[in-house]
């Protein structure tokens, strides 16, 4: 047997597995409300306080493609009753009513059976399909639709468990060396590979990547269902493309929950037509790479160097970073957030945008750059250094608007004028030294050996997170973040006299020491990794 045969055998052998989810609700993570609604978590509980007679439901953001059953435990106040609502891909909105008793903790099973379509759907369907639904659903008081309840109520969650169909599991190295069709839903757990010649063709309604994805040379094909990348936070998986290589995604629905990355090493293509993104991707387009972005909502952030080509058209929230080298001569002035008539980047750059809204525009300066930014509020500017570089940065501020402001690195000549910038993010690779005080900036992050230092200074998260990475290191002293702080690969990351409002994370190798730091969120290491309190 050839190894790609013996991997099909493989996979044909395994049986289906369960799919149920539950989410924690002593965090408000993950679930939303309205402007007249108030989100807290207290004493393990999710809380939603609001005034009966205004509409203010409960949301949560949960895969329920294939869904079979949306479980509550749930407490109300006053008596009533309240409906859940579900919206599938094509905009058709459904509903199921339950009642609740005042001060009860009562356990609500909603079959999707039973979902019924709402009388103002925006499309006319017999019945709920659970395989064309997306993610998210909401639960909401009927006295804010058909009155009858007046007053201030409070609305107790103690657990949601989405229960979806089966899925088909399958584990370990799949090689894809031919042409393979993946109709059944299915979760991998390990690493993908579709070497040249090989083409993976998934139509079924729900495919989970729990693992790597390489194309080397090969394609790979999502049409019409939901792909999942399960990650704990921001890059924790890769899709890597090599050689030839060919992924896309056509009326799609991608699930990241976080920003995955999405690695390019030159001539491959990648395309994103009639597909919505939740967390997306973090993509380098190098030299060689081409990306096409068609009727496509959300697909992450797109790292764009010169050689490399973007083509935008009709999407929406697209984050595009503009890589300002030497190709930066004379002046750039992005356009707003919402582009008519075709727009060009120029400057050596290959990205083209036309009938989109909410273009996020954003750009990295690198050395060599011989121009200046003006006239515009670009959502983000990446600063890397590298080399042997040491860069001291003092009271830069997110979102201040900034008259004449140079780069104070010897390497480049980049000049910000007229310009607001609504995250500085601040990079070193290589061995360079970055020193950042009394600042506040969106995000930090170290590549290879470099270090930063903060001291006096905000990490918002406007722009990311704080990430040290490869064999880098980042200190920071008296901060505060509200964000991420991760260590992975073989990094170190210390905070010393810190407030984080959020996660700490040591994976791989790294290590994290936390002195006379509070942290609001989650401190986990991984095997392997350390994490450490003084």
């Amino acid at each position: 047997m050839t190894r790609r045969i013996l991997a099909v055998a493989l996979l044909a052998a395994l049986a289906a597995r369960a799919d149920e989810e539950v989410f924690p609700c002593d965090r408000a993570d993950g679930f939303q409300t309205g402007p007249d609604g108030l989100l807290s978590a207290e004493g393990g509980n999710l809380v939603l306080a609001y005034e009966r007679e205004k509409m203010a439901p409960l949301a949560g953001t949960a895969l329920v493609t294939e869904l079979k059953e949306l479980r509550l435990r749930v407490r109300s106040g006053e008596t009533g009753t309240f409906v859940a609502v579900l919206k599938d891909r094509d905009g058709a909105t459904f509903n199921q009513p339950f009642a609740l008793k005042a001060g009860e903790w009562t356990d609500v099973v909603l079959p999707a059976a039973k979902f019924a379509l709402n009388h103002d759907s925006a499309a006319n369907k017999p019945r709920l399909k659970p395989a064309d639904l997306g993610a998210g659903w909401l639960i909401l008081d009927a006295a804010a639709i058909v009155g009858g309840g007046k007053g201030r109520n409070e609305l107790r969650v103690d657990e949601v468990k989405v229960v979806r169909e089966d899925l088909e599991e399958t584990t370990g190295d799949w090689i894809v060396d031919t042409e393979v069709t993946v109709a059944r839903s299915r979760r991998h757990a390990g690493r993908i590979e579709v070497r040249a010649g090989g083409r993976l063709l998934v139509t079924a309604p729900r495919f989970v990547a729990a693992g790597e994805l390489t194309l080397a040379g090969g394609t790979a094909e999502f049409s019409g269902g939901a792909v999942v990348v399960p990650q704990r936070f921001q890059h924790e998986r890769d899709f890597r493309l090599s050689g030839s290589a060919r992924l896309a995604f056509l009326d799609a629905l991608l699930v990241t929950g976080f920003p995955a990355g999405l690695k390019l090493t030159g001539a491959q293509d990648v395309s994103l037509v009639r597909t919505e993104c939740l967390g997306g991707f973090t993509c380098e387009v190098p030299p060689g790479a081409r990306v096409t972005l068609t009727d496509t909502k959300s697909p992450g952030e797109f790292i764009i160097a010169p050689g490399g080509v973007v083509n935008v058209s009709r999407c929406e929230n697209v984050i595009l970073w503009h890589a300002l080298g030497a190709n930066l001569k004379g002046a750039l002035r992005f356009p707003g957030p919402d582009v008519g008539d075709r727009w060009t980047s120029g400057h050596g750059l290959d990205v083209t945008v036309e009938k989109s809204k909410g273009i996020r525009w954003t750009l990295l300066s690198l050395p060599g750059a011989a121009g200046s930014v003006e006239d515009c509020s670009p959502m983000a500017a990446g600063l890397l250094f590298g080399g042997k570089s040491s860069i001291a940065l003092e009271d830069v501020q997110d979102g201040r608007t900034v008259v004449e402001w140079r780069v104070p690195a010897p390497d480049r000549s980049l000049t910000f004028r007229n310009a607001t910038v609504g995250a500085w993010n601040v990079y070193a690779s290589d061995d360079a030294v970055v020193r950042v005080r009394k600042s506040t900036i969106g995000e930090a992050m170290t590549f290879g050996k470099g270090r930063i230092e903060l001291e006096d200074t905000t990490v918002d998260g406007k722009g990311g997170y704080v990430g040290a990475h490869d064999d880098g290191t980042i200190r920071l002293v008296r901060c505060r973040l509200t964000c991420l702080a991760v260590a992975r690969h073989r990094s170190r990351l210390e905070l010393v006299e810190c407030d984080v409002q959020g996660d700490v994370r040591a994976t791989d190798a790294a290590r994290v020491v936390l002195e006379r730091t509070s942290v609001s969120g989650r401190t986990e290491a991984d095997p392997g990794a350390t994490l450490e309190r003084k």
